[in-house]
């Protein structure tokens, strides 16, 4: 995104996360109007005088609906999980201190991530699990912090069991996701899902958005999640609550998750078929 396209004699690869600028989604806009401009001017370009990469079969299609003269040279490279083994010796990790139970949602404050129902939801499974927390990270989380309400959060220090941490090093996150009780992709639009590609990793349950780019890890990948409708918060807090009154079970379809994604979508995967299309 906002990059001009380079003036090479050498043929080019351009790998296009998504299209989350061709929808309005819900508060302030994800772009600025110069930034919109330079988008809808310049992606056309990249698409057209290179060799497009996208990581799924959705993320393709988006270019068929928006760009599709494009989509026959559009190449789909899926990705692997983004987290390795927890090797940290860094001093600055501060996870120990988290001495509660905690649900976790790696964000940011752009509308697609509909953070807001989130909030929402979690205040109806706090009723149930007073002692639980949801802890957010991410670009200006931490902005977040407060107590969950029937609004979705009131702005308080007394009380908090909503926790923004804002943007975290990698080795912090990887640890805040191995340690959660369960990750949460409230999204209505992504691409690959890293969050919980991440937690499938670590065998951590799953509970994220009925979205197609979400199916479509559940039917290629062979993993598990308890899935809600994103715009409806009593569907988001019921697929929580379910996954915490039948963690066991839930668990057990994490290893096994894990187990899947490990063997079947791995770097090597994808590093082959980048080299083949180079």
């Amino acid at each position: 995104f906002l990059i001009n396209l380079p003036n090479l004699k050498c043929p080019i690869v351009g790998i296009f996360h998504d299209f989350n600028y061709k929808y309005y989604f819900a508060g302030q806009p994800t772009y600025f109007p110069n930034q919109l401009k330079h988008l809808n001017k310049n992606v056309p370009l990249w698409l057209k005088n290179t060799y497009p990469v996208v990581s799924n079969n959705f993320i393709k299609n988006e270019v068929k609906k928006f760009y599709p003269e494009f989509y026959k040279k559009t190449n789909v490279i899926n990705l692997g999980p983004y987290s390795a083994k927890i090797a940290n010796k860094n001093k600055k990790i501060k996870i120990k201190e988290f001495k509660f139970k905690y649900i976790l949602c790696p964000t940011n404050l752009c509308g697609h991530k509909n953070l807001g129902i989130l909030l929402v939801a979690f205040n109806k499974v706090s009723k149930i699990f007073p002692k639980l927390k949801l802890v957010l990270t991410g670009p200006y989380t931490d902005l977040v912090n407060g107590k969950s309400s029937v609004t979705g959060l009131e702005l308080v220090d007394q009380k908090r069991n909503i926790i923004g941490l804002g943007y975290v090093a990698d080795d912090l996150l990887e640890n805040l996701i191995s340690n959660s009780l369960m990750v949460l992709s409230p999204s209505v639009y992504e691409a690959d899902n890293g969050p919980c590609t991440d937690a499938w990793y670590h065998s951590v349950p799953v509970a994220m958005a009925n979205i197609p780019s979400n199916l479509e890890h559940i039917k290629n990948q062979k993993v598990h999640a308890s899935l809600f409708d994103p715009y409806d918060y009593l569907s988001v807090s019921n697929a929580i609550i379910k996954v915490l009154k039948k963690y066991k079970y839930y668990k057990q379809l994490a290893k096994i998750s894990k187990k899947n994604i490990s063997q079947n979508y791995t770097w090597v995967k994808t590093a082959s078929a980048y080299y083949k299309l180079f």
